[in-house]
């Protein structure tokens, strides 16, 4: 009942993984579903599931007509259950690579555990398909979850850079300072974004080399932790007469009526630096946001060009993950948004809190000043847990016997 906009044509053929018509077989493919009448993009599985999809090196656009894509982007695996932080490092690299190297797209696999009382998982698993997802089987946000949500905001944000771009690594070849740091990028007519790429075992601090032999950031270097991508956007197109010449790695963009906020992040201490370009009149003819990232409240930073508004918020990397875009607002703060509502101009969620702690969060609308979060009502508790009485046991396994 709904529009078609892609079919594809395959999966897990082990050639089809990264690599476009590599025999007849999917040639014959191609050629009959065009042949009946195909009217949309056709594409592959496209990356290698299962492994790190992405593989070593970025790809070319040169030619394609349909896009990459990852159908099962698998985060841990489905023997697992939970994860720990270095699952969340490990498939937070997998994904940004899937970014940085060219990837139009992918499918989280699974996205959230569950499980199915009613028969087997697979061969292997009883009735739990919990695979060490982000979003448990009870709801749990778990590392990779806070990890995958500011890969996606970022991808999303420059959606017009990535979706069109091409390779231009070797355009940026020694423009880290550190030879530790590989630079991979993705060029667009709607800007640039360098993804500063640490695949060894040690933090390394690095700043990007520009063409005029300047430093960025110029306040000091950025750290790149192990396995770490960062992405530098640069030479963006904002808004009409607002070009964002340079930017320290961004949660993403979100318009907000007239007022376009960006949120920067990074841990405490390090620098930030967000650079903006005018050519409206009105405006000034350059602005800039510089600094460190402060554990706390949100540093805002913003400018007018003509009715309109462009904000920056800086936060913390820990602040970042709980930082919310609902309704039209940025709520920081919660752990959590569950559902949400807007009744008379005011917004309502529901969240939670771990039980005592004060209730701790800011709401940023269009206009310059948030407005603090208030508690309606008592909280709810968690009800009383039943008490259990003996088990009562029975074996299943008469048909079994001898």
């Amino acid at each position: 009942g709904g529009a078609v906009i892609l079919v594809q044509l395959e999966n897990e053929h082990p050639q089809g993984w990264g690599k476009e018509m590599p025999n007849p077989y999917f040639t014959h493919l191609r050629d009959k579903a065009v042949a009946l009448g195909l009217q949309v993009p056709y594409f592959f599985s496209g990356l290698h599931h299962g492994s790190d999809p992405a593989g070593d090196n970025p790809w070319s656009s040169a030619g394609r007509t349909n896009p990459w894509f990852s159908t099962e982007f698998w985060s841990v695996w489905y023997d697992k259950y939970n994860q720990t932080l270095a699952d969340a490092d490990t498939y937070d690299r997998r994904m940004w690579k899937v970014i940085a190297y060219g990837g139009n797209g992918l499918n989280f696999y699974m996205l959230h555990g569950g499980t199915n009382f009613a028969s087997w998982n697979d061969d292997e698993d009883t009735s739990s398909y919990d695979y060490g997802a982000a979003i448990g089987q009870a709801g749990d946000l778990r590392p990779t979850f806070y990890r995958f949500k500011r890969a996606a905001l970022f991808a999303r944000s420059f959606a017009n850079v990535l979706e069109n771009s091409d390779n231009a690594t070797d355009a940026y070849q020694g423009a880290s300072t550190d030879a530790g740091v590989r630079v991979v990028a993705r060029q667009s007519p709607a800007g640039t974004i360098l993804f500063l790429d640490n695949g060894g075992k040690e933090a390394v601090k690095t700043q990007v080399k520009e063409a005029d032999g300047t430093l960025f950031p110029a306040s000091g270097p950025l750290t790149v932790a192990p396995g770490q991508i960062l992405p530098v956007v640069k030479e963006y197109a904002l808004i009409p007469g607002v070009t964002l010449e340079r930017s320290t790695p961004l949660m993403g963009i979100f318009p907000q009526g007239g007022t376009t906020t960006l949120v920067a992040y990074g841990p405490p201490g390090e620098p930030f630096d967000v650079r903006f370009r005018v050519s409206t009149p009105g405006g000034p003819p350059t602005a800039a946001f510089k600094g460190t990232f402060q554990a706390g409240p949100p540093q805002p930073f913003s400018f007018q060009v003509g009715a309109a508004t462009v904000r920056v918020l800086a936060v913390s990397t820990d602040t970042a993950d709980r930082t919310w875009f609902v309704n039209n607002k940025i709520v920081i703060g919660p752990t959590f948004i569950g559902d949400t509502a807007t009744q008379n101009g005011h917004l309502s969620l529901m969240t939670e809190r771990v039980s005592g702690a004060a209730m701790d969060g800011q709401v940023y609308g269009p206009g310059p000043t948030p407005t603090t979060l208030q508690a309606e009502g008592p909280a709810a508790l968690l009800p009383t847990a039943p008490a259990l009485s003996a088990w009562q046991m029975h074996r299943g396994d008469a048909e079994a016997r001898p």
